[in-house]
């Protein structure tokens, strides 16, 4: 019910729907701990409307204006479902696009909160088109034409407003728990043994850790115990009573001591993220110059999984999906040469076996500069590799999620029709990406990273 309010935003004055002899479908809402614009406002010419949407209007490339209407939020608890999370687009009362966050690959501070994620964002103009060369979107109606360059100025407000959203509500949230520090029962409870003194020391540390924007009245409650048990040691105490002790100048310099090992960390980070870019630019190299999946493109991915989504560089392994019991039977080309390789990607143990990625990789052009398109038999067979890797892991008792991503440049039309219809398919989750996609989303990420860093040593 509540996956199909999200994908009708119809009023009941407009239109009834009735599911299994319920009462009638209610409009989507969802309890949210904090709901923007209602606790927070963006710069620039944004209008609350009484109804508590946001609106603002838009200039496109060509410099038509249009308008949208939205509302950003989060939930207390993380939602359950990977497709309840993030924003959906309503176009002239459906959803156009099923929950996503603007295709945007955040950084560490964007990262926290996504799994509290809600939202609806309403462009009615997005569903104008009168043939599929105007239409935005695709053919299942519940899904953008991402790949469209005429919606590259409405994904980049999605992602600003998503930035701006995340902040704000970890903003929000570090300030409520901060608020509660005082009164929160569990803490006092841990603090009661202790002196005045103590207590006092010790209630600093807390609201320090009450910072933190992902922890909660019962979080806390635990790092406390943790803080309360090192304290237990002699020396621990006897440090912290002493650093207390000292004066202004002493506290300040051992703050100054801990600040100059971040500029430290920032530097090294600096050096990785330059590293990193250089290997960007080596894959845009061998796509760009037709190398062979085998063994260029596939040497380079396996050595820097994160190049195809910088939240893989916590997945170390290659599995060969043959020692699966998967029967894979790689594409050649005329002139004997393979044309695509397929690989599994698992955590590293001993992280815990919670999900594998199939991935499949083409050749985005041939020796001579050529597109090569992938082909209706292609994603046929990939769709059935997915289904069987899923297949073999189903027979252990905790099996984890398993996806497919196949990544390559182009389609006949009989494929990208068939890559349609897959990725809004509930039979496995699959995602196609071209390698411009990926690579130019990848590297967007790390040269924010590398500003970021080089801002942090400058102010240091």
């Amino acid at each position: 019910m509540r996956s199909m309010s999200r994908r009708f935003a119809l009023s009941e004055n407009e239109m009834q729907i009735i599911i299994n002899s319920s009462e009638g479908l209610k409009r989507f809402d969802i309890k949210c701990q904090f709901r923007f614009p209602k606790d927070g406002v963006p710069t620039g010419d944004v209008h609350v409307a009484a109804n508590g949407w946001a609106e603002e209007t838009l200039i496109n490339e060509a410099g038509d204006p249009r308008p949208v209407r939205w509302w950003i939020g989060f939930t207390e608890k993380p939602l359950d479902e990977d497709a309840q999370q993030g924003i959906s687009i309503i176009a002239n009362g459906k959803m156009a696009q099923r929950p996503f966050k603007f295709e945007s690959s955040q950084g560490t501070e964007g990262q926290l909160g996504q799994e509290y994620l809600v939202g609806e964002v309403r462009a009615d103009w997005l569903d104008i088109g009168v043939d599929i060369e105007d239409d935005l979107i695709q053919s299942n109606r519940d899904q953008l034409q991402l790949e469209d360059e005429r919606l590259q100025f409405f994904l980049d407000w999605g992602r600003r407003r998503l930035r701006w959203a995340l902040k704000e509500r970890n903003t929000l949230r570090r300030e409520a728990t901060y608020e509660k520090v005082q009164v929160n029962e569990d803490v006092k409870e841990i603090l009661k043994p202790y002196t005045k003194t103590e207590q006092r020391r010790l209630l600093n540390v807390a609201r320090t850790v009450s910072k933190i924007p992902e922890i909660d009245e019962r979080g806390l409650a635990d790092a406390m115990k943790s803080v309360v048990n090192a304290q237990s040691e002699k020396a621990v105490r006897e440090l912290m009573e002493e650093i207390e002790e000292q004066d202004d100048a002493f506290q300040e310099r051992v703050w100054q001591i801990v600040h100059d090992f971040g500029l430290i960390d920032a530097r090294r980070v600096l050096s990785i993220i330059e590293a990193r870019l250089a290997t960007i630019r080596k894959l845009k190299d061998a796509i760009k110059n037709g190398a062979r999946e085998v063994p260029e493109i596939h040497k380079i991915v396996i050595s820097d999984p994160w190049l195809l989504d910088p939240r893989w560089n916590i997945i170390a392994d290659e599995v060969d999906v043959s020692t699966l019991g998967v029967a894979y039977d790689p594409e050649e080309g005329e002139d004997g040469l393979r044309l695509d390789f397929i690989f599994a990607l698992a955590p590293h143990p001993p992280a815990r076996l919670d999900e594998v990625i199939v991935v499949e990789i083409k050749r985005g052009t041939d020796a001579k500069g050529k597109e090569r398109k992938v082909t209706h038999d292609e994603v046929t067979k990939f769709h059935l590799y997915v289904l069987a890797v899923r297949e073999h892991y189903q027979r252990s008792t905790e099996h984890p999620a398993v996806r497919g991503l196949m990544i390559t440049q182009a389609y006949t039309a009989q494929a990208d029709s068939l890559r349609r219809s897959l990725e809004s398919s509930t039979d496995v989750r699959l995602s196609f990406r071209t390698w411009d996609r990926v690579i130019e989303e990848t590297e967007r990420m790390h040269v924010a990273w590398l500003n970021v860093s080089k801002d942090r040593i400058a102010e240091g």
